[in-house]
């Protein structure tokens, strides 16, 4: 009976889907407060923080790449979402300063066990806080790997700098050339740019991006960036380009080009099981309907991942 039951508990966690999300939430910085307008436009941290919560509970999602996240966010945000979110992955500076920003991971550990992370910089010294190509800023990425039920599998978040193609490109070949795990892996992340410039192309070769992937992609009521720079889809954002009409806005947004936050897994990944569905995690309606400010001046995407069952597996070259 105990090897029964041990057999289901496994069958269940390639059974279930696994929600892999990441999201921009808009440091709560003494920048963002004053030069950033957030004080003065009524979308500080305090205002904003349940919707940050609620988007992430509409979405189901047991794991969240996060950026820009202050220490002190971070532990509010695992505190709205219940007593089972924690956070890991250290800040850019490492000081707990106002400007240590994190990509940090945040997990639902009563859903998925947290087994092994290490931090590392976007830089040619990767093991010191630091930055390189023309960086604006030190660029610090989380890599972690959990475990649910016989299921095992690795995160990796990143922020890319938002100043430098340059260091855009740096870190790609970073990311690119980063030895994936025999298990899913997902590379998480606000890439600072849309996909037709030189950190995507670096990427693809290594990795695939999940969005493309996905056998369903849905927007909600979106622009046609993940990026939206507080004004949903009611106003183009820098990263809008020009369309003739809101079909056409649709169209680009479903397709996923103009997106600046993404989720790429990888070619493994796709062996060991699909990607049925990624979605942008839009709160225009939910805004309009309960008013108060947008949860970030960014949407969240969320890829849901189907493991394969094991014995599919046996016979496939890894």
């Amino acid at each position: 009976m105990k090897v029964l039951v041990a057999a289901l508990v496994g069958a269940s966690s390639f059974s279930e889907e696994l929600r892999v999300m990441t999201y921009n939430i808009r440091t709560a910085s003494t920048w963002a407060l004053r030069d950033g307008g957030d004080a003065a436009n009524r979308r500080t941290w305090q205002e904003r923080r349940r919707s940050v919560a609620r988007t992430i509970e509409i979405a189901k999602a047991s794991i969240i790449g996060t950026q820009e996240g202050l220490a002190w966010q971070l532990e509010e945000l695992c505190g709205l979402l219940g007593g089972g979110w924690q956070s890991v992955g250290g800040g850019r500076v490492g000081d707990a300063s106002d400007d240590d920003e994190h990509a940090a991971i945040i997990f639902d550990s009563t859903e998925v066990t947290l087994l092994g992370s290490r931090d590392f910089w976007l830089s040619e010294t990767p093991a010191l806080s630091s930055k390189s190509w023309g960086a604006a800023l030190p660029r610090v990425a989380t890599c972690a790997t959990f475990r649910r039920g016989d299921l095992e599998f690795s995160v990796l978040n990143v922020h890319l700098d938002h100043a430098s193609a340059d260091a855009r490109a740096g870190a790609a070949i970073m990311l690119r050339d980063f030895e994936p795990p025999a298990h899913p892996f997902f590379v998480t992340g606000d890439f600072n740019a849309p996909k037709n410039e030189r950190w995507y192309d670096i990427l693809m070769p290594a990795l695939k991006d999940a969005w493309t992937e996905a056998e369903d992609r849905s927007c909600g009521a979106c622009g046609q960036s993940t990026y939206h720079a507080w004004h949903g889809s009611a106003k183009p954002s820098s990263q809008w380009i020009h369309a003739d009409d809101a079909f056409q806005t649709s169209r680009i947004a479903h397709q996923g080009h103009r997106h600046i936050d993404a989720v790429f897994v990888s070619h493994r990944t796709l062996r060991l099981g699909r990607i049925t569905r990624a979605r942008m995690i839009t709160d225009d309606r939910r805004r309009r309907f309960y008013g108060g400010p947008f949860a970030s001046d960014h949407y969240p995407v969320c890829v849901h991942f189907l493991p394969a069952p094991p014995s599919s597996n046996d016979n496939k070259d890894l």
